[in-house]
């Protein structure tokens, strides 16, 4: 089986032909050391010990510089990963002049050269790309764009394009970076994925994530205006000015919802003693979360807790005597039954309470309750006076006395009947008579006094009634109009 010859070896062997006919610019020894170095380098380099074989052959090339000689160095320096140093030795060799008659070792070498020369400019450029690109992860921007351009003019390839473009967007030269992203998205489009590292994809959302940052420095300077209506808010709000500050910072907050801005239309509220608002403001504005400056934050924080203690309810103690039916309303809600002592919270202010029960007096009462208080309303209803039941007496009493009244008159006229049929024309009645006469005044004046007492009795049954109390819970408020006029009816 044959082993393979590694092609600096062959050509390292092949130069010894040379250097025995170049004996007249060397003395023996030299010559000697030459060919020995140029075999122990070609010897290291098939068995990868590049640090060794770079020695040698440096050694070698210094006694005699050839071709051959001259690749080893190269393949030793890519070998220990000095791509730069490799890459200036293939380039010096592949421009090297060739005698016409010189050995085709060195035509050879020559060859090799020319041939690694690509592979090494692209390590040189791969490590300049990698370098730019630390730069750029720790801001020295100058530095990474100074290493794109450089490993742009050995290769023009789409990773050293990027680095450049990210280099000139961190030097903030956006129309510069904005042509270098359009020319790497013109360099990669089309290109299957598998021939870089850089994808059109990508590309395109850096480019639009650069545009956007375009807009938000744009838009910077807006930002910076707006603060300033806020700063001049505060002031109006330090000077107790809180309408012309609500103005300024809702103003600018529909604009832009700045955390300064939505502070301010708080404190505004606060000021103004509109707590529910202010509460719901400084609420909204915490649940912006991490987004808040820590001086928003800590600023909306002390003003909720300020308000929070403002608005912690009262609370009110009913006390009730059990009545059947009980029935108790607060304020605007409605009623619910009741029947025995109970406690509910109620925002600081004035509460109406109200309470009704069937043949009881409605009950009407205004409570005021600061944050934090405990009141005690004991609720004891009155029972409704009995004119009901006497306006059924008096109602009664008068259909009885109608009725006898209505007797009477019945009998009036019998006995007129019969005073007509005996007495003349004109109702002159004889001696015989007068008996009958006197009872038909007697009828008539009871009747007279039996219409009379009925009458009053429905009076006076009408009257009672009337007097009568309602048990029923009485509204807050009734509203009415009519023809030119309003009417507004209630408790207040």
């Amino acid at each position: 089986m044959s082993k393979r010859i590694h092609p600096v070896a062959f050509a390292a062997a092949a130069a010894l032909a040379f250097y025995a006919a170049d004996t007249h610019a060397q003395s023996a020894g030299d010559v000697a050391m030459a060919r020995a170095k140029a075999k122990e380098g070609a010897s290291l380099l098939a068995r990868r010990q590049f640090e060794a074989a770079l020695s040698a052959c440096e050694s070698s090339r210094s006694i005699e510089d050839t071709p051959p000689t001259q690749l080893c160095v190269g393949e030793a320096q890519s070998g220990l990963g000095r791509h730069e140093h490799a890459r200036a030795t293939y380039l010096a060799l592949s421009r090297r002049p060739i005698p016409t008659d010189a050995p085709n070792s060195w035509v050879d070498a020559q060859k090799d050269a020319t041939r690694l020369l690509p592979q090494s400019t692209h390590a040189v450029v791969k490590k300049q790309s990698e370098e730019a690109q630390r730069a750029v992860d720790t801001g020295d921007y100058g530095l990474a764009l100074r290493l794109a351009d450089a490993s742009l003019e050995l290769e023009s390839g789409a990773e050293g394009q990027l680095v450049r473009a990210r280099a000139l967007r961190g030097l903030r030269r956006a129309a510069q970076a904005r042509e270098a992203y359009q020319d790497l998205l013109r360099l990669v489009e089309g290109k299957p994925a598998a021939d870089s590292t850089v994808s059109a994809e990508g590309v395109r959302g850096e480019l639009a994530e650069f545009e956007k940052q375009l807009q938000l420095e744009a838009a910077r300077g807006e930002t910076v205006r707006r603060i300033g209506l806020v700063e001049r808010a505060n002031q109006f709000l330090k000077g107790l000015e809180y309408n012309a500050a609500l103005d300024i910072c809702e103003a600018v907050f529909k604009e832009e919802p700045l955390p300064e801005a939505h502070l301010c239309i708080a404190r505004g509220y606060q000021g103004l003693n509109q707590l529910p608002e202010a509460q719901g403001t400084f609420e909204k504005l915490l649940a912006r979360g991490a987004a808040l400056p820590p001086d928003v934050r800590a600023a909306a924080e002390r003003g909720a807790s300020e308000i929070r203690i403002k608005l912690s309810p009262g609370k009110l103690s009913l006390t009730v005597t059990p009545v059947s039916g009980l029935r108790v309303a607060i304020d605007a809600e409605p009623e619910v039954a009741l029947s025995g002592p109970t406690t509910v919270q109620l925002r600081p202010g004035s509460h109406l309470i109200r309470a009704a029960a069937p043949g009881h007096v409605p009950l009407s009462e205004k409570v005021t309750l600061t944050h934090g208080q405990e009141v005690n309303l004991p609720i004891e209803l009155m029972r409704l006076p009995p004119y009901r039941t006497g306006g059924w007496v008096a109602a009664g009493a008068g259909v009885a006395a109608l009725g006898v009244g209505a007797v009477l008159l019945n009998r009036v006229a019998s006995s007129m009947n019969q005073l007509t049929s005996v007495c003349s024309a004109d109702l002159v009645c004889g001696a015989s008579q007068e008996s009958s006469i006197q009872s038909l005044l007697g009828l008539r004046a009871g009747f007279y006094a039996s219409v009379g007492v009925g009458v009053a009795a429905g009076v006076a049954s009408v009257a009672l009634f009337a007097l009568q109390p309602s048990d029923a819970m009485r509204p807050l408020a009734t509203v009415g109009f009519g023809p030119g006029s309003f009417t507004l009816k209630g408790e207040f």
